[in-house]
């Protein structure tokens, strides 16, 4: 009996190498897989061991290992279905099922498909959270019905018997949206809304994605709501003074369906994807347009770009970056009641206070207000010619490409030393103020504010606003020329103008040089100190 077993059995071990794909396949590549897989056992007439052939050990030596989980819970993870996938696999046994889950996308109808299928295999078929039709002339299609958002798994086993397959699975939506695309900011106006209406968005970079809703509530409340790629919903916006409004923080790429619910014809959508944190830093970023941005600090710091605004808490965020990119970019920048200082140069501006640093870089146009305390601004000049402009309540440079401006701040402080024309205009308050002007420094000083101009060519200073206003100009080491009329005094050098306007009383104040004097008509104090020529 020997001769056919081991002949039966070669026979069988011989096709499971074919079908693992053996070539050349010998009497001898047979006879040592029997022997390393054989079962050994002790003859107890002759105290020898001997070896017994191991059918199943032999087979099972042969065959790959379960490629896929074989149960519900070890089900293989096809993830979102989206669109087409592939998976190729085996049946090893007659009882091995591959079990693969996923989860819908969208409403509609899934299909798998089996190609490829190599020796006896015969599809066949389960499903669990719905019921499956068969079709095909050998049961290769299996297709049924799915939930967004719903869970799905598949078992796929064979009728007859082992062999390789390939599957392909579809999902085609029954589920409609208007596709809005990849966010950075966007607006759309005058859209309707009847009953519900949906729209896909996508993250173009890692941060806030919020979609707002804005509408006449007299022409009917709408409501957001927003869904990730797997239909769950992430959050509702309700309605609230003509707004709805929906946040996530998304990776760049991340897709989400944004769903509108109501009646209205007139509804105008905000998309925004311009605000990331990372750590203690929020990074806000313009577009290749005009964009606005706003910061005002406190509490709870408010960061806005384009309309759209977010709160950090102070004790988590200290420092906001602002970076404008193209187009011509404007920020308002507002401080807290303590101590702040702002340091505005062209292509960056940096307000300082306690426990944060916002930082504005590539923004064309810039207003900082104080918060009140003890705040300081310093200003810098460009390569070309700038004007600066102070006031008791502003301070203001500006000139080719910018606009920087100071508002309420204690002490203005602006330098001109990169290179151009550069002037300083003056005016006074209806106080008492006191202007000091030198070849190379200016101030205006009353009550609550000090103004300093550093490296001018050109000083100007008017008083009209009321109070006692005194003046004091100085000349330079050169030959200088003083003039006082009845508009006001000034004197002029090789590379330097000061002049004083409606002044109460100018002090003209000489030290070196051939200084030349021309005094006309005046009806206010002025006196003339130093050497004369």
């Amino acid at each position: 009996m020997a001769s056919p077993y081991i002949a039966g059995a070669s026979v069988l071990i011989r096709e499971a190498m074919e079908f693992v794909g053996y070539t050349e396949i010998s009497q001898d590549t047979i006879y040592t897989h029997m022997r390393d897989t054989a079962t050994e056992f002790l003859d107890a007439a002759t105290n020898l061991t001997f070896k017994r052939i191991n059918l199943e050990a032999a087979i099972s030596a042969l065959m790959p290992t379960d490629d896929y989980g074989s149960t519900l819970a070890t089900a293989f993870n096809l993830g979102n279905l989206t669109s087409t996938v592939s998976q190729s696999g085996l049946i090893g046994t007659l009882n091995d099922v591959d079990y693969f889950k996923f989860t819908a996308s969208s409403d509609g109808t899934v299909t798998f498909e089996a190609n490829n299928l190599t020796h006896d295999l015969g599809a066949d078929w389960s499903v669990t959270n719905a019921t499956g039709t068969v079709s095909g002339s050998q049961g290769e299609s299996f297709s049924f019905d799915v939930i967004a958002g719903q869970a799905y798994a598949v078992g796929f086993s064979s009728s007859g018997g082992l062999g390789y397959y390939t599957l392909d699975v579809t999902h085609q939506s029954s589920f409609t949206y208007t596709d809005w695309g990849t966010v950075s900011y966007n607006q759309l106006t005058g859209l309707s809304v009847d009953g519900e209406s949906w729209y896909r968005v996508q993250a173009s970079q890692a941060g806030y994605l919020t979609v707002e809703g804005a509408f006449d509530a007299q022409g009917g409340q709408v409501n957001l709501m927003l869904y990730d790629a797997n239909m769950q919903m992430v959050t509702s916006g309700n309605a609230a003074g003509g707004t709805s409004r929906v946040d996530v923080y998304a990776s760049a790429g991340e897709e989400f369906y944004v769903c509108v619910q109501g009646m209205n014809d007139d509804v105008d959508y905000r998309l925004s994807n311009l605000v990331a944190v990372s750590g203690t830093t929020v990074d806000v970023t313009g577009t290749a347009g005009d964009d606005t941005f706003a910061f005002t600090a406190g509490d709870n710091h408010q960061v806005t770009v384009n309309g759209v605004t977010h709160e950090f808490a102070s004790l988590a965020v200290t420092n906001i970056n602002f970076v404008g990119g193209l187009g011509n970019d404007a920020i308002e920048m507002t401080g807290t009641n303590g101590d702040e200082t702002a340091v505005m140069r062209i292509g960056q501006t940096t307000l300082t206070g306690v426990g944060y640093s916002a930082i504005a870089t590539s923004v064309e146009q810039v207003v900082a207000y104080s918060g009140g305390g003890n705040d300081h601004t310093v200003l810098y000049d460009t390569v070309a010619d700038d004007v600066y402009v102070l006031r008791a309540a502003s301070a203001t440079m500006y000139g080719d490409g910018y606009y920087h401006e100071a508002r309420g701040f204690v002490r203005s402080v602006a330098y001109a030393n990169a290179g151009g024309y550069d002037r300083a205009v003056f005016y006074d308050t209806a106080g008492d103020d006191v202007y000091v002007a030198r070849t190379d420094l200016a101030t205006m000083t009353g009550n609550g504010y000090y103004d300093e101009a550093r490296g001018f060519d050109r000083s100007v200073a008017y008083a009209t606003k009321g109070g006692y206003d005194t003046a004091t100009l100085y000349d330079s080491a050169g030959d200088d020329d003083v003039l006082a009329a009845d508009w006001g005094a000034r004197i002029t050098g090789a590379a330097f103008w000061s002049e004083a306007r409606g002044f109460d009383a100018i002090v003209a104040q000489l030290t070196t040089g051939d200084n030349q004097v021309d005094i006309g008509t005046i009806d206010y104090i002025f006196e003339l100190l130093g050497q004369v020529s």
